[in-house]
């Protein structure tokens, strides 16, 4: 019998991967980080198969005639993906690197494991299909269908930084600069945020975001991403936020403007901050619990716990009735008389995930006390604007706003 046991939570993990002789595979994080243990039949530990400060992301087959097992994982670094192969007779022995070119590497391999199709792709680059042979050297290459007016982009420099909390954790960030960036002058910044329980921003893979964060460099913002430590997908380093949702991201959050500062190129006084979902959540919490960003773009945000739903929710905040203190003090409805700066929200009518209520309870909230905020609503749009028009309505919301107050 396996059992998983933590302080705060267990993550859902992926399912046994049985060998033929009764053995299986587990995918746990009980050493901090994510890593490979092989059982034997009778359900108790034999070794682990990987270890070490990094993670194995998804585990992409075994090949038992050779005793190998293969991974995706972050050993090269944690802003990365790639694939890699050991023995099964771990800890990491004969571990090999698969793949060559930084960015994020998503593998699917044949039966026998002698050839793979490669998704790569890295902040700058759309993603294109790799053919490799079974020992990861590159047979073919399908270009990304980038178009001219892609290429003719005068785009600016991407750069990867990691950012200590005032405690020693490091973050994994990211600049945007404007092009001809010139570090004696001073900037705007956009700042954009998720900061959920292991789910991090900060990826050197190419991103929907990725011409949004370009248009704003032309217009002379540089865009700042931060992954604080409990959205890092770190090992068990989102603990720290259980049954406090807000809190800790926040200061970490913080603590990364305060790196920003000391560069001296930032305008510190024209910081914007936008995120979406919890992204629009921690916006919302941080708008009314600092006065750290001059304007907030809140995006289909959770604005007060009880309105989400009990599976999320539960998982990282306990009962309502067993967690009062720590619903209201996550709570931006509750603190929206605090709140400090502009902000604009933005929702989807039909959004089956935050639900609508959240937006304009914090409304109400807001108008009770004196203050208000202009509403971008998407008719029609789930929790994911996909709709040329909605698509439209939302980034020309956020450029008029950035625009008239940035």
């Amino acid at each position: 019998m396996v059992h998983e046991a933590s302080r705060a939570w267990v993550e859902h993990l992926p399912l046994p991967r049985f060998l033929k002789d009764g053995r299986f595979l587990w995918q746990s994080s009980r050493s901090g980080f994510s890593h490979l243990y092989l059982y034997d039949a009778a359900g108790r530990t034999a070794r682990p198969v990987t270890a070490g400060p990094w993670d194995v992301r998804r585990l992409l087959g075994v090949d038992e005639a050779g005793g190998r097992v293969f991974f995706e994982g972050t050993q090269r670094g944690a802003v990365g993906l790639d694939a890699y192969r050991c023995d099964l007779e771990g800890p990491n022995a004969r571990m090999r690197r698969l793949t060559e070119a930084p960015g994020t590497h998503a593998l699917s391999f044949n039966r026998t494991f002698t050839a793979a199709v490669d998704r790569w792709s890295d902040v700058e680059t759309p993603p294109q299909d790799l053919y490799l042979d079974g020992e990861g050297v590159v047979l073919r290459r399908v270009p990304s269908g980038t178009t001219p007016a892609f290429e003719a982009l005068a785009k600016g420099k991407v750069t990867f930084q990691q950012v200590k909390t005032r405690d020693g954790f490091p973050m994994e960030t990211m600049l945007v600069y404007p092009p001809g960036f010139d570090p004696a002058k001073k900037y705007p910044v956009f700042h954009f945020v998720y900061g959920g329980p292991n789910a991090p921003l900060v990826h050197n893979a190419y991103s929907r975001y990725y011409l949004w964060f370009q248009f704003l460099a032309q217009q002379g913002i540089v865009t700042w991403v931060c992954d604080n430590r409990s959205a890092s997908g770190k090992g068990l380093s989102a603990h720290g936020v259980y049954k406090n949702l807000g809190a800790q991201e926040l200061q970490d959050q913080l603590d990364g403007l305060e790196w920003l500062r000391a560069q001296g190129w930032a305008d510190m006084r024209r910081i914007a901050l936008h995120g979406y979902s919890y992204g629009g959540f921690l916006t919302a919490y941080a708008m009314t619990h600092s006065k750290a960003w001059k304007i907030g773009i809140i995006g289909a945000p959770v604005t007060d716990w009880r309105l989400y739903d009990a599976v999320y929710t539960e998982r990282y905040m306990g009962l309502p009735r067993e967690n009062p203190g720590g619903y209201d003090a996550s709570s931006a409805i509750k603190a929206a008389a605090n709140l400090h700066g502009k902000v604009m929200l933005i929702h989807g009518t039909l959004d089956g995930n935050v639900h609508l209520q959240n937006s304009v309870q914090f409304l109400d909230a807001l108008q009770k006390a004196g203050k208000t905020a202009p509403l971008v609503l998407m008719p029609g749009s789930d929790h994911s604007p996909r709709a040329q028009q909605h698509l439209w309505a939302m980034y020309q919301g956020m450029w008029e706003f950035l625009e008239n107050n940035l």
